[in-house]
């Protein structure tokens, strides 16, 4: 159970999450769009510079799990698929990046985690309604 703490914290993380998973989307289509141009250093220099903000986005999805869990009973399972899915992506992507398979690497960034991260609209509602 959450503290009353913890839930003030998960509300305000909260309020901005759907705005940050836009930015992020936005900042890895652009990623895969210098990537598909052949500005692969800038390219690169920009993914390795964005993993600390996608991490915080985990991060915060971690974090709203349980308080999620508690104002909606069942509803704290779709954070929890949808935290391991993003996770799921970055593991696909380590291959690729290991091989230096950009071709590889923009594909995953611009058909699987962009769409993802976009689709993080559809469970705000629900995390939304479960912190009120």
């Amino acid at each position: 159970m959450s503290t009353p703490e913890e839930l003030e914290f998960a509300r305000r993380a909260a309020s901005t999450a759907m705005p940050y998973a836009d930015a992020l989307a936005g900042r890895y289509a652009s990623i895969a769009s210098s990537l598909r141009d052949g500005h692969d250093d800038l390219a690169l220099a920009a993914l390795g510079a964005s993993t600390d903000d996608l991490e915080h986005f985990l991060a915060f999805l971690v974090l709203v799990q349980d308080a999620v869990e508690a104002g909606e009973p069942g509803s704290g399972v779709a954070v929890r698929d949808y935290h391991e899915h993003i996770v799921g992506i970055l593991e696909g992507l380590q291959p690729a990046l290991g091989h230096a398979d950009l071709v590889e690497v923009a594909d995953a960034l611009e058909d699987d985690l962009v769409p993802s991260l976009r689709e993080y609209r559809a469970l705000d509602t629900t995390i939304q309604s479960a912190l009120v």
